[in-house]
């Protein structure tokens, strides 16, 4: 069987970031998700053309990846490069 990093990619917009915990927590006590990795670093130091975003990869309990994005309300569709992150929370 041929490996398939992620087939799935999904985002939804946060009110603040400190929702994130929450949402990650009921995904995973859902039985149907377990988180295979953060990339906070794309959400705290995004590089010169990045933009502010938390993924995260599942595996789904079929066994599936999927990589899910968490933007803020403050950044969907506006520019937050250069903006310090602790003020977007």
């Amino acid at each position: 069987m041929e490996y398939i990093r992620d087939s799935l990619r999904f985002k939804s917009v946060v009110n603040t970031f400190a929702d994130t915990k929450a949402i990650v927590d009921h995904l995973e006590a859902s039985g149907e998700f377990k988180v295979l990795k953060y990339d906070a670093d794309k959400l705290t130091a995004p590089k010169e053309w990045g933009w502010r975003v938390l993924p995260i990869d599942f595996r789904m309990k079929n066994g599936q990846m999927v990589e899910y994005y968490m933007v803020s309300k403050d950044q969907a569709g506006s520019q937050t490069r250069s903006r310090d992150i602790r003020k977007m929370a």
